[in-house]
């Protein structure tokens, strides 16, 4: 009976970590640019910018590294992401880096870090040019 009990409080407490299957998407808050994974709408109290969190979907979280051009908003995703609501103003403007990978990079020019299989895509630095990648 014991056993049964420590059973059930141990799935409880683990059981808002548990995806149970669901997609993980990432949301950003058009307000605030607040980025959080998670597989349905998050909670929007307490938005930083004030009021409530207005919550965007990117899309599915994936191995794929991408970052706008125009915010420098760095997503994994599963595909390249909902281009709706840039910080900046008007859509964004996605460039995907490479896939997720244990490789540490890091652009010399602009200090974007990424980890990536094999060396990241050099286009489009928001330093101007390309990205001048150095392992570290």
């Amino acid at each position: 009976m014991k056993r049964t009990i420590a059973l059930l409080v141990l799935a409880a407490a683990l059981s808002p970590f548990i995806g149970f299957g669901a997609e993980s998407q990432t949301w950003v808050c058009r307000k605030c640019g607040d980025k959080v994974r998670k597989a349905a709408r998050p909670n929007v109290s307490y938005c930083a910018a004030g009021g409530n969190h207005d919550w965007n979907s990117l899309g599915a979280t994936g191995s794929g590294i991408y970052v706008c051009r125009k915010c420098r908003m760095k997503v994994e995703a599963a595909a390249r992401p909902n281009v709706s609501y840039c910080q900046t103003g008007g859509n964004h403007d996605w460039n995907l880096l490479g896939q997720k990978g244990r490789n540490p990079y890091v652009c010399r020019k602009c200090r974007l870090k990424v980890r990536t299989q094999e060396r990241p895509n050099v286009s489009y630095c928001a330093a101007g040019g390309n990205h001048d990648w150095k392992a570290y």
